[in-house]
């Protein structure tokens, strides 16, 4: 859904009220996307690396997106609009689609130990 509500938000939204609406839907959906870590993240460590491994895959992702006010700026000159950079950059849920099925199943399975 958040794939599908960025170019809703970014390119077609032109209303104050529809923008809003947008925003607080696409806000929904790409929080939405932490509420895994806390049921399956920790389910995926043995108990005696399971804090770190769990801090390490939540917080790697802000490490390498540092990168991305620097990079706005070219970007939105060389695709000519924000809206159109955010729809290059929201591509990266089709790669999320792509590898979500060869994420390990848990289910049934014990914690490692």
């Amino acid at each position: 859904m958040a794939f599908i509500m960025v170019p809703i938000s970014f390119l077609w939204a032109h209303d104050l009220g529809i923008l809003l609406v947008c925003a607080g839907l696409l806000g929904v959906f790409v929080s939405g996307q932490y509420t895994w870590m806390s049921a399956w993240l920790p389910e995926l460590f043995p108990t005696r690396v399971r804090a770190t491994g769990a801090g390490f895959v939540f917080n790697m992702p802000r490490l390498i997106a540092w990168v991305g006010p620097l990079i706005a700026g070219t970007l939105i000159a060389n695709f000519g609009s924000f809206g159109r950079a955010a729809m290059a950059i929201s591509l990266i849920y089709i790669l999320s689609l792509v590898c979500a099925p060869f994420l390990p199943e848990t289910k049934g399975k014990p914690l490692p130990a």
